[in-house]
């Protein structure tokens, strides 16, 4: 009786180091760089960023981010993740120049990158109050 009480908490000590590290590799620890524009209006922030996860135990593939913002530090209404098929420096978006233009009446905004123009139509989105 006693060896399979050992069997069972070494067994149990396992699948739970398993389901720990399982649940650690989900835990996404962004870092990168990016630039942020506001609108012409001052009512909105578009943000680019390029980024990877820094979780040691997790992939560490780039992906980039678009997000649009009301305002500073509220969530976005608008986010767009894409993973290219290149895999570029965490840092690759401080190397370029403009990625983000506003059109003048902030109505919409243009996300530019080599290879990719994103365009993100902003006028007839329902606003959470």
């Amino acid at each position: 009786m006693h060896r399979k009480l050992k069997i069972w908490a070494i067994v149990s000590t396992v699948i739970a180091l398993i389901l720990l590290g399982l649940l650690l590799k989900t835990i996404s620890v962004p870092s990168g760089g990016g630039e942020f524009v506001h609108s012409p209006d001052g009512q909105f922030v578009a943000q680019a960023s390029s980024l990877a996860n820094g979780n040691p135990i997790a992939s560490g593939r780039t992906y980039y981010e678009f997000t649009l913002r009301r305002g500073n530090g509220v969530p976005p209404f608008k986010r767009i993740v894409m993973y290219p098929s290149e895999q570029n420096d965490p840092m690759y978006f401080r190397e370029l120049d403009k990625i983000i233009v506003w059109s003048t009446n902030s109505e919409d905004v243009t996300f530019t990158i080599p290879g990719m123009s994103l365009k993100v139509d902003v006028r007839d989105h329902q606003w959470p109050m």
